[in-house]
């Protein structure tokens, strides 16, 4: 069966696009998955993610360049949600989301 942040087991074979759908989906399985990830541990990914996309040249691959921002933007937007609702949130964990959320409105390498 293959598992993504919709499935209800988390249990099968887990496909992901980029580091940020991984981490969503271990975090949407967190209870089938032994508390694999953490909301902090999710903003951390995806910051990271975010952060390393910027640095990307994609000088002469603009069709490349369109569909990763696009499927970036997808699940950072869906991790951002996710963590915009978790309980009693870290100090860190709130920056992390107040800078994920200014890479998302900002950076040039994301907007459409």
């Amino acid at each position: 069966m293959l598992v993504n942040e919709l499935s209800a087991s988390g249990r099968g074979v887990i496909v992901f696009r980029n580091y940020i759908a991984a981490a969503l989906i271990a975090y949407a399985h967190s209870t089938t998955l032994e508390n694999l990830i953490t909301a902090d541990e999710l903003a951390k990914v995806t910051r990271a993610a975010l952060t390393q996309f910027q640095a990307i040249d994609f000088a002469a691959k603009q069709a490349s360049r369109d569909q990763l921002r696009d499927q970036y933007r997808q699940d950072a937007e869906a991790a951002y949600t996710l963590l915009t609702r978790a309980s009693q949130p870290s100090s860190a964990l709130v920056e992390d989301i107040r800078q994920i959320r200014h890479i998302l409105d900002t950076d040039p390498a994301l907007l459409q």
